[in-house]
């Protein structure tokens, strides 16, 4: 029960890190960017601190998932941010080169803690609604590498096609 009273903050502070709205003025999309770095950093910092305070495994599962799935919200925002007014392409090249180099690592660190979820859950042989969360996570969000396993249908059926007729070809 300590762990799930633990767990709540987070999960709210989780739901908060998700909304997020760009503006008109680029000023304020460059201190949203700068201010949500901070906010995932603190938030992935409790994260850790959970999993170390509560190595239950449901709880424990959930903080890995929220923590890469925050990070993997962040590297979103970085990829959605609004291209600033007045670049010439040069510059928009310079500018999508800097985006990149944060969204990248934190991109790979958010997937690589959710590959993390399954891991975990292999390793100790069991599986939670996490687990599930992570799976359908990355799935989503990394299709080619994570696809969803879907059942084959098979079946049976019955068709009576019938040629119509038509002009017999000439011999040659």
């Amino acid at each position: 029960y300590a762990a799930a009273a633990a767990f709540r903050p987070l999960q709210r502070r989780f739901d908060e890190l998700q909304v997020y709205e760009f503006s008109d003025s680029d000023d304020k999309n460059a201190q949203l960017v700068l201010d949500r770095r901070d906010a995932v950093a603190a938030f992935t910092k409790q994260c850790g601190e959970m999993i170390k305070a509560y190595p239950d495994f449901d709880y424990s599962s959930a903080a890995q998932y929220l923590w890469g799935a925050s990070q993997l919200t962040f590297a979103k925002l970085l990829f959605e941010v609004p291209e600033p007014q007045g670049f010439d392409d040069e510059m928009l090249d310079i500018y999508y080169e800097q985006l990149d180099e944060m969204r990248i690592p934190v991109e790979d660190r958010g997937k690589a803690r959710l590959v993390g979820v399954l891991e975990y859950a292999q390793d100790q042989k069991r599986w939670s609604e996490w687990t599930s969360k992570a799976l359908d996570y990355l799935a989503v969000n990394f299709p080619t590498e994570y696809a969803k396993e879907v059942n084959e249908v098979r079946g049976v059926g019955d068709s009576t096609l019938v040629p119509t007729a038509g002009p017999i070809a000439p011999p040659l």
